[in-house]
């Protein structure tokens, strides 16, 4: 990488409300950083996994060449395969597994794989064929595979990692009522198994993963697995598949109990832990696979719907927004149901400050919600998160204060959580001028802190609160109490990337540079770096007190590896605290986070995708294979 010049200046005080300033690249001081690459190739879509110094990550043996060919990495004399391997970055060592997997998962230092003996090409259950799904386990400790148990067959989701746990579906279950095909593992017993119960007293039952979220694990309990088949939740037929049922992650004596309510299985969940082995628990209920019934109508709940919705939305084709206190339900769920919420929902369920907000289709909800003459907008409504029968739970925004979404780039959908708040981007084009520039429709972010009373959406920001802030990107969660945010230059009107006279920038409003979005002082604050990012795959991600983001050369108009061209996509970083920014290396363009970190404890290393290609005039072969071409790993320790 070439040296950045340093940049340092005040940038747009009165609406960032902080300084910036970019330095220079890994031949600083800053020696922490020295970015290695991996001696295999891999592709763009590869699943990374990292914990502690260690990352897991899928080969590609199509493209890791040896003198000029593919390369078998697991023994099945084919070259179509991505195989296990594994990078230890304190130690700057490399290991091959040798196993081709559709999944990995670290348990703390214990690395979990996902595979299909066919597509491996091996027995490793020693049944003399080759057509299970097995679960494997690899520790760096003794460099050897071995089998734990067989996985269920085809599941979409066959384990899911939690802290110092693993959970996963084992392909033989129990054969009692109350008994399952989940299992735990964890860290400290890598290879024993413990059975996972459900409160069910009729039959063992079969559920599967749908994910998790914050320590909590959610399930899909199928009425046609039953024996003899029979209903899981509140309607009277035996064909819903995805019974949604919750298991606490944080502690191996937990027992997965079923909702009772169906809900679709690609349909938005959100967990936000409130205490030990607690959370506020909010999903969509299908109205037609609960007996076909509007769940959001005039008759169960007059006051879900603003006051100038004169029809009832009377059809039962809705998702409609549901919340359950996880300790307390769990406890005693007659006492302590789900309760319906009234919001027909869709992508995205966010908390804060004892509020629940969703996504809400106009078209949905059968009415023109924020009153601007149409019914095609998306828009967030919100309301007080109701545990109680008592609790007074009917939604506080007036139609004034219901903006319409823009679907920013990132994965957020437009809604966020940020420090105990809701953050959106809201389309002027969809909703109406926000700001007071008319000349341009942009996607404005705000902000607002939920209250028991009326309250609009702030989109008022910087040292003089008085400015507008539109996003390209927004990444799709908070981290480190920040929220990564591509900030455009257009509506400001000025170049926001010029550079110096030894480094210049560009001099037009077409970019979006990368800013680390915090509250501060009552307001939602920007600090930044003045470099053009890759506008809608910036990738910003927070880790260890850094922001890690994707530049395009192009759109700041700056060969910054020295290569002799403007047409790469660069990692660089920022110090949080100084703003200091260094270069890193060259990447792929996508759309997932520009470096990839651990999910649990401190980090200790970071990973990211890079394109040989890129880098030189005839490309670079990062991981010595004989070409530069490749898609390669490379990596970094704190």
């Amino acid at each position: 990488m070439k040296n950045a010049t340093i940049r340092s200046r005040l940038l747009l005080g009165p609406l960032l409300g902080l300084a910036a300033c970019s330095g220079g690249s890994d031949d600083s001081d800053d020696t922490s950083f020295v970015v290695r690459s991996t001696n295999v190739a891999t592709s763009a879509s590869t699943i990374v996994r990292i914990a502690g110094p260690r990352i897991a990550f899928l080969a590609a043996e199509d493209t890791t060449s040896t003198s000029g060919s593919a390369t078998i990495l697991n023994g099945d004399m084919d070259t179509t395969d991505g195989v296990a391997h594994v990078v230890n970055s304190a130690a700057n060592t490399q290991f091959r597994l040798g196993v081709a997997a559709d999944d990995l998962a670290w348990v703390g230092s214990e690395l979990y794989l996902a595979v299909d003996e066919l597509r491996d090409g091996r027995d490793w259950n020693g049944d003399l064929l080759q057509l299970d799904d097995v679960l494997l386990h690899w520790s760096e400790t003794t460099n050897m595979l071995q089998r734990v148990d067989d996985l269920v067959t085809n599941a979409a989701l066959s384990f899911v990692a939690l802290n110092g746990r693993l959970v996963y579906v084992a392909k033989v279950g129990g054969t009692l009522a109350g008994e399952s095909n989940l299992r735990f593992l964890e860290s400290t017993d890598p290879l024993v198994p413990i059975p996972i119960a459900t409160t069910d007293t009729v039959e063992a039952l079969e559920p599967r993963l749908l994910g998790e979220d914050e320590g909590l694990v959610f399930l899909a309990f199928d009425e046609t697995l039953t024996v003899p088949p029979r209903t899981l939740n509140s309607d009277a037929d035996f064909v819903d598949a995805n019974v949604l049922g919750l298991l606490d992650g944080t502690t191996n004596s937990s027992v997965a109990r079923s909702t009772a309510l169906a809900i679709l299985p690609t349909s938005p969940r959100r967990a936000n832990s409130t205490g030990a082995s607690d959370w506020q628990v909010g999903f969509l209920v299908s109205e037609s696979l609960e007996g076909n019934a509007s769940l959001n109508s005039n008759g169960v709940g007059a006051n879900f719907r603003p006051t100038h919705c004169s029809t009832s939305d009377i059809d039962a084709l809705d998702q409609v927004l549901t919340v359950l206190g996880f300790a307390a339900w769990n406890a005693n769920p007659t006492m302590d149901p789900p309760r319906n919420h009234g919001l027909a929902g869709r992508d995205r369920i966010a908390f804060a400050n004892g509020f629940v907000a969703t996504i809400v289709s106009e078209v949905d909800d059968d009415c023109d919600l924020n009153d601007d003459n149409d019914e095609n907008d998306l828009v967030v409504r919100w309301m007080p998160v109701a545990l109680d029968a008592l609790d007074p739970f009917l939604p506080l925004n007036d139609p004034n204060e219901i903006r319409a979404l823009f679907d920013a780039p990132g994965g957020g959908r437009g809604l966020y959580e940020l420090s105990n708040r809701f953050v959106i981007v809201a389309s002027e084009t969809a909703g109406g001028d926000i700001d007071a520039n008319s000349l341009i429709d942009a996607n404005l972010v705000g902000w607002l802190a939920p209250t028991s009373t009326s309250n609009d959406w702030d989109f008022t920001h910087g040292s003089t609160n008085n400015n507008a802030v539109e996003a390209s990107w927004v990444s799709a969660q908070e981290s480190e109490n920040r929220l990564g945010v591509a900030f455009t230059e257009r509506i400001g009107g000025t170049s926001l990337n010029p550079g110096s006279t030894a480094n210049p920038g560009d001099n037009d409003t077409l970019d979006s540079i990368p800013t680390f979005a915090a509250f501060g002082s009552g307001r939602l604050l920007f600090p930044s770096t003045t470099i053009g990012l890759d506008r809608d795959s910036a990738g910003i991600a927070t880790a260890g007190g850094w922001a890690f983001y994707r530049i395009s050369e192009i759109e700041d108009s700056r060969d910054i590896n020295a290569d002799g061209d403007e047409f790469d996509f660069i990692l660089e970083r920022t110090n949080l605290a100084t703003l200091a920014t260094f270069g890193m290396s060259v990447l792929v363009d996508q759309q997932r986070d520009a470096a990839l970190f651990a999910r649990f404890g401190t980090p200790e290393c970071g990973a990211m995708l890079v394109n040989e290609a890129l880098q030189g005039a005839g490309g670079t072969d990062f991981n010595d294979d004989g070409d530069e071409s490749d898609i390669v790993l490379r990596w970094f320790a704190f």
